[in-house]
């Protein structure tokens, strides 16, 4: 009866109040035991702590390390410091993060996946300004303890500035960790992944990591593709592997699987959300004028039909 309405009873455990958050982590979740009946209630236990504040809870009281990150991607249009948010506009962006099901399927660590919002209304932001939070795509984050180590992951949401956000738009969360070095990584559905050069000393109070001006260096050479003073993730992935070619076999030459999934370049797809659409205007085309033409945008990143560009994400 002392269980609220959101409490998992399968996926708990007993959290110490330590001012101003919690210290529940990861490690200390796990089913309660007992039958709910009397002589056998349900119960979880908690050894080697001092006298305090105690609850059994879930996420909302583990202890959790906070960033505010920032990032351009290269594919939809740009001006005056915004991403354009055509997909948005059309209501083409799920409702639901895509990045643990098909065709992407990157795989949730920690408490990620099943990141929600409750309609597309929820990616109007227009606020502050205008529309610099309005939502141009859900954007999935990474939590490594190290360069290879993932130990968190979650899909939050890119606003038009670059700011990344939880789906209530506050600040990202990384639940069940405690303060420490970590360094975080970016990746998205047809950009190529990037992750922060250094460890950064994460805790409860956000730390801005800043990839679209260069402030946080990132890990490896090439990793972001730099305009003026501003810096982009590489735009192209449409095939979803670890480079962006326009030469090679058709497994790994992401102009032919555009040309593959259109099945003719004058055939363009409509109003659709693929990774096949490079400038992320919601439409697929293999010809028209270079603003909204796919393959256009794809040379015009790379600047020749030789050129390659790996991913630098370890």
């Amino acid at each position: 009866a002392d269980e609220m309405p959101s409490f998992t009873r399968t996926d708990c455990g007993v959290s110490k109040y330590v001012g101003p958050a919690y210290d529940l982590l990861l490690a200390g979740m796990g089913a309660a035991t007992g039958m709910g009946t009397v002589g056998d209630l349900y119960k979880r236990v908690r050894s080697g702590v001092t006298p305090g504040t105690f609850v059994v809870g879930d996420d909302k009281v583990m202890d959790y390390v906070a960033v505010s990150p920032k990032v351009f991607l290269g594919g939809p249009t740009f001006a005056s410091g915004r991403m354009g948010d055509q997909l948005r506009v059309a209501n083409l962006i799920p409702t639901a993060q895509p990045y643990t099901s098909a065709p992407y399927s990157f795989s949730s660590v920690g408490r990620g996946g099943g990141e929600t919002v409750a309609n597309v209304g929820a990616f109007d932001q227009s606020t502050g300004d205008g529309t610099q939070d309005d939502i141009v795509d859900w954007v999935f984050l990474q939590l490594r303890s190290d360069a290879t180590t993932v130990v968190g992951t979650k899909s939050v949401l890119l606003q038009r500035d670059g700011d990344l956000v939880e789906t209530d738009m506050t600040p990202v969360k990384f639940r069940g960790h405690s303060s420490g070095n970590y360094h975080v990584a970016i990746r998205h559905r047809n950009h190529l992944g990037i992750m922060s050069l250094n460890s950064n000393l994460l805790t409860s109070t956000p730390t801005i990591l800043n990839f679209s001006n260069g402030s946080t260096p990132t890990y490896g050479t090439n990793a972001q593709k730099i305009v003026s003073s501003d810096y982009f993730m590489w735009a192209g992935n449409a095939n979803g592997d670890t480079a962006i070619r326009m030469s090679g076999p058709a497994s790994i030459n992401d102009a032919t699987n555009i040309i593959n999934t259109l099945g003719s370049f004058s055939s363009p797809i409509l109003n659709t959300y693929a990774r096949q659409d490079v400038s992320m205007d919601g439409n697929i085309r293999g010809s028209g004028p270079a603003s909204i033409n796919d393959i256009t945008k794809l040379l015009n990143t790379l600047g020749a039909f030789s050129t390659i560009i790996n991913q630098q994400l370890p």
